[in-house]
């Protein structure tokens, strides 16, 4: 092993984290969270759109429903499909943090209903 006279900087894991959390200064989190969405997208152009994990019979029922949908093409009910996924894996990261910060271990309904009312406030304040 050789040794350097340069400091080793330790990086911390990449994961969803409170901006108020000691340690986590708002830039590092934004860093972090830029980080997130990029290999999101990175695993969102390598996903095999055909291996899905929601029923596409289903969603497309669904889809039909809606009185003003006459025809639906055979790719919409797949990117349907991978939308719902995303938006519920979006929705649990989002819970979770609420769980930690009430120092459980077990996702309740009481934090989506937490991470639902912060995601709306942000989009909300985005709006204006």
């Amino acid at each position: 092993m050789v040794a350097s006279d340069s400091p080793q900087t330790e990086h911390p894991p990449i994961f969803y984290a409170p901006q108020h959390q000691v340690g986590y200064p708002p830039v590092q989190h934004f860093h972090q969270h830029q980080q997130q969405r990029q290999h999101q997208q990175q695993q969102l152009q390598a996903t095999d759109f055909k291996n899905n994990t929601l029923p596409l019979a289903r969603i497309k029922k669904i889809m039909k429903a809606n009185e003003d949908v006459r025809m639906i093409s055979a790719e919409a009910p797949v990117v349907f499909a991978k939308a719902c996924e995303m938006f519920i894996l979006e929705l649990t990261l989002r819970s979770w943090i609420h769980t930690e910060e009430n120092k459980r271990r077990t996702l309740q309904k009481n934090d989506i209903a937490a991470a639902i009312s912060v995601s709306w406030l942000i989009l909300s304040l985005g709006m204006i």
